[in-house]
C-alpha cells in the first residue's frame, strides 16, 4: 500500500467537501494573532480545490458511503443520530493475517471529523478499523462514548493483535543483544548507572521489510540484573551437584 493514513484521510475530506481540502495540521487555539504569525498558520488556511465534479456526483459518493454504515459491511461502526459516510477495506498480506482499514467522515450533512484507521495483522476491516473509527468519532463528536458501547471499548482495548512469529523475532534479537552486552561487560565490577530509558519500539513485520532496524537500545542496568542472577542460578546448581 502507497498510500499513507494521512493520506487516506485527507481523501475523505476531499469527497465531504466535495471537492477541496485544507492542508493537514495541528493547531489547538490562537491567541492574539500578529502578523508574523499569519506567516506561518496562512498556509493552513488556504484552500486546496483538486477536482471539478458537481455536487450531484458527490451526493451520490456519499449517500452510497452511508449505506456501507447503515446497511452495509461497516454496520458496527453506527452512531445512533448521526449519518456517518465510510468505507471498509482489507489490505493483503503476504506474510500473514491481512490488514484492516476503514475510512469515514461524519456527519454526512456538516462534516465535523474525517478518520483513516489502519489495524495490521488483524483480517478484515470491519472486524476492528470500524469500530476504532467509530469509537473515535463519537468520542469527538459528543465528548463522551455511550455506556452502551462499554463491551466494545472492553473488546479492543485488551486486544493483542501481534503476531506470534513477531514477538518471537524480538525475543530472540533481544536475547542476542543480551548475550553480547554480557560478553562486553566486566561482571567483576559494579553494575553501571541506569541508563534512560528507552522509547517503547514500534512493532513492524520482520519478514516484510528485513532491512529495517529500530532504535531501541537495552538498559545495561538491567541486562547486568538479569546476567547476575543467571550467574548465581549457575553457581547454585553447581553447588548442589558437589
Amino acid at each position: 500500500m502507497t498510500a499513507t493514513p494521512l493520506q487516506l484521510a485527507n481523501v475523505m475530506c476531499i469527497i465531504a467537501n466535495k471537492g477541496y481540502y485544507y492542508t493537514p495540521h495541528f493547531i489547538d487555539s490562537l491567541q492574539d494573532e500578529k502578523d508574523e504569525d499569519s506567516s506561518i498558520t496562512g498556509k493552513y488556511r488556504l484552500r486546496h480545490d483538486v477536482t471539478h465534479i458537481s455536487d450531484s456526483a458527490y451526493n451520490a459518493v456519499q449517500l452510497g458511503m452511508q449505506d456501507v454504515v447503515t446497511s452495509g459491511t461497516a454496520q458496527n461502526a453506527r452512531i445512533l443520530g448521526v449519518n456517518i459516510c465510510g468505507k471498509t477495506g482489507t489490505a493483503q498480506n503476504p506474510h500473514g493475517k491481512n490488514h484492516s482499514l476503514f475510512v469515514c467522515f461524519a456527519p454526512r450533512e456538516s462534516p465535523k471529523i474525517a478518520i483513516a484507521v489502519v489495524v495490521e495483522n488483524s483480517g478484515h476491516g470491519s472486524t476492528w478499523a470500524a469500530p476504532i473509527a467509530s469509537l473515535m468519532m463519537e468520542k469527538y463528536l459528543f465528548d463522551t462514548v455511550s455506556s452502551k458501547r462499554a463491551e466494545e471499548v472492553e473488546r479492543i482495548s485488551k486486544a493483542d493483535l501481534i503476531p506470534a512469529a513477531i514477538k518471537h523475532w524480538y525475543y530472540v534479537k533481544d536475547s542476542l543483544r543480551q548475550a553480547k552486552i554480557a560478553k562486553e561487560m566486566d561482571l567483576t565490577v559494579s553494575p553501571p548507572p541506569p541508563a534512560p530509558v528507552a522509547p517503547k519500539k514500534t512493532t513492524f513485520d520482520p519478514e516484510a521489510e528485513p532491512n529495517r532496524k529500530d532504535s531501541e537500545e537495552l538498559n545495561p542496568l538491567k541486562s547486568f540484573m538479569i546476567i547476575r542472577e543467571e550467574e548465581k542460578i549457575k553457581k547454585t546448581q553447581k553447588t548442589n551437584e558437589e
